[in-house]
């Protein structure tokens, strides 16, 4: 679960509420400068999450040594994690749970989860599309799912 994603959110929320109530600010500007970072945060959060939940899987099944290997090297490639690449991670543990993945995901959750990341990107670059601040909701629920749906895949089909 997003943990850290969904305690900003709140925070902020509440906070843009207090400038709605009291008229401070320039709330659409406001607004998008807080749907772009915390599509900043839940990124950096996923790519946390992916990570542990590989490294936690990986010491249950391999050695030290070589779960330390495979878990840094994954570390370094996990980045800007769209959907499609999530899925091959996953596939590093058998086309099983790449499948069992792929097939637990709705395309719903897909897109808000793609959304977001894509937002994430474009915020570091030059002619960001926006993200509303419900999108990122929807992206945070959308990336708790997909996370849920990966560490299932992931222990269901490794441990066979």
């Amino acid at each position: 679960m997003l943990d850290r994603a969904t305690k900003i959110s709140d925070l902020l929320l509440d906070i843009l509420d207090e400038c709605r109530d009291k008229r401070i600010g320039n709330l659409p500007f406001l607004e998008g400068i807080i749907a772009e970072y915390l599509a900043v945060v839940v990124c950096a959060e996923i790519e946390e999450k992916i990570v542990a939940s590989i490294w936690q899987r990986l010491d249950e099944i391999a050695p030290s040594a070589i779960a330390n290997v495979i878990a840094q090297t994954q570390r370094s490639i996990i980045q800007r994690i769209p959907k499609s690449d999530l899925a091959k991670t996953i596939g590093m543990f058998g086309d099983d749970c790449k499948e069992t993945f792929n097939n637990s995901c709705t395309e719903q959750d897909v897109a808000a989860y793609s959304a977001v990341v894509l937002a994430r990107h474009a915020t570091a670059h030059p002619g960001s599309p926006k993200i509303s601040i419900k999108d990122v909701q929807n992206g945070i629920r959308a990336s708790n799912a997909l996370l849920k749906n990966a560490s299932d895949a992931i222990r269901l089909h490794s441990s066979q």
